[in-house]
């Protein structure tokens, strides 16, 4: 696209006033999997910077754009999914033999990290990586089984302590003896 035909393309869509209308449209393209940057370039679509605009101002919008961001994460799910279970890219060799592609496969994983990459850091709560630590019945520490666990702590660190103490105590100190020290009477 040259620069004239990009700034047309941009005047074009910095004419398109955002409706409520379009408000939908935008959130049902994104709950669907599209990202607002591609839904943006669209000739009947107003600009990102119109729709980013918008989101900061309006609440309602802000709201339901979330919630399709969401279902669009589960979109991404579901491309994963139909990623990982493609059968893999084939190259056929001179001799006519067919082998899996190498760059095909490296690829896929590409595609399959970027999306879960997205997912992670779009929706951490739903599909970030996280670490938790739980009890015995694998359920959440609340507040008070915390304050437990320390008192536990502390008081085998002050067990262990008082062995060392006791075992230190016990121990016989030698002295150690130089023949050249003595005196012989």
């Amino acid at each position: 696209m040259t620069r004239k035909q990009k700034q047309q393309s941009t005047e074009k869509t910095q004419c398109v006033k955002l409706t409520p209308e379009l408000e939908l449209e935008i959130c049902r393209r994104v709950a669907d999997g599209e990202s607002l940057t591609t839904i943006c370039k669209d000739p009947a679509m107003p600009s990102r910077t119109t729709v980013q605009t918008h989101l900061r101002d309006d609440a309602s919008f802000r709201a339901a754009y979330q919630i399709a961001q969401v279902d669009r994460m589960h979109v991404l799910g579901d491309e994963i999914i139909a990623i990982a279970d493609a059968p893999p890219p084939m190259d056929v060799d001179e001799d006519g033999n067919r082998r899996i592609s190498n760059a095909g496969v490296q690829q896929q994983r590409l595609r399959v990290d970027t999306r879960k990459w997205l997912m992670a850091h779009m929706a951490p709560k739903a599909f970030g990586d996280r670490v938790a630590i739980t009890g015995a019945d694998g359920a959440f520490l609340s507040e008070d089984d915390d304050i437990d666990l320390a008192r536990r702590v502390a008081f085998a660190l002050s067990r262990a302590s008082e062995t060392v103490q006791r075992r230190e105590a016990r121990q016989v100190k030698l002295i150690a003896y130089e023949p050249e020290d003595a005196v012989i009477q």
